[in-house]
């Protein structure tokens, strides 16, 4: 029997093997006047095609209201573990702590975990809470080992242009600005639940370098298609005898931020 529910939101990336019925809280994409949910009336391939087609920017979204999240958990009782997209890189995490306290009069209890990461890096922490959720672990167990797995969870990309994430306020313009003036390509970690840049590299040594990051044997490799990036980046790590676990393509949270042509992974440091 299953002990507690766990709920991502749409910052997330699942991984191959998770439950279909692993309940997700959509995020908000506007586009023009247009308003979308995402999961919802629109998929990852629609974001990403008006991406390439309008400048960086146009494409925004924004956090799901307390609202919505009681919408989505609408039915359930008992137990709820919901991991969140960082705090530190959207409001997700506040709203979740709105809509815990309104729950708790319905006798739900909904325990707001800040991922400090996201796309795939949420989606080992949840691999890794089904897997002890269904070694019949308590909740309180599985909070615990996500806490201390958190602070081995590492997250990179390289993008093509930085454009995305100032335009989306994820990087700080100077930095970017510096970037471009020597001509080189920057590599992004998520450091402390915020986007950071780690290095900058000269283009043609780009996907050299990334693959020299990891200092485990495996990967989960995300990416945004716009050329032949997460190509190159998966040959690299093979040459270093980095084996990809699953290629996953990037939810459209995190493609307005990075771009088209934006690839990178996630992996927990031994």
């Amino acid at each position: 029997m299953v002990g507690f529910e766990i709920v991502v939101d749409g910052a997330a990336d699942l991984l191959a093997g998770t439950p279909p019925e692993t309940m997700r809280v959509p995020i908000n994409i506007s586009i023009g006047d247009e308003e979308y949910v995402y999961p919802g009336n629109i998929t990852k391939e629609d974001v990403l095609q008006h991406i390439r087609e309008l400048k960086p920017g146009a494409v925004k979204t924004s956090q799901p209201s307390p609202k919505q999240i009681l919408s989505a958990l609408e039915g359930v009782e008992g137990d709820v573990l919901y991991i969140t997209v960082s705090s530190r890189l959207s409001g997700t995490y506040n709203a979740a702590m709105v809509a815990a306290n309104l729950l708790k009069k319905k006798g739900v209890n909904l325990h707001v975990f800040d991922s400090l990461s996201a796309s795939v890096g949420i989606g080992l922490l949840v691999r890794e809470g089904l897997r002890l959720r269904e070694q019949g672990k308590s909740l309180d167990e599985v909070i615990s080992a996500l806490e201390e797995l958190r602070g081995s969870l590492q997250l990179y990309f390289a993008v093509p242009t930085l454009d995305y994430l100032v335009a989306g306020g994820r990087l700080d313009p100077f930095k970017a600005a510096l970037a471009k003036i020597v001509g080189v390509r920057p590599i992004l970690c998520v450091k402390e639940g915020r986007v950071d840049l780690e290095n900058t590299v000269r283009k043609n040594k780009i996907w050299a370098e990334m693959a020299s990051i990891p200092t485990s044997d495996s990967v989960v490799l995300a990416y945004a298609p716009g050329g032949d990036d997460a190509t190159a980046l998966e040959e690299h790590l093979g040459y270093r005898g980095v084996k990809i676990e699953e290629k996953v393509l990037l939810n459209p949270a995190v493609t307005v931020h990075v771009g088209p042509g934006a690839a990178g992974f996630a992996y927990i440091k031994r």
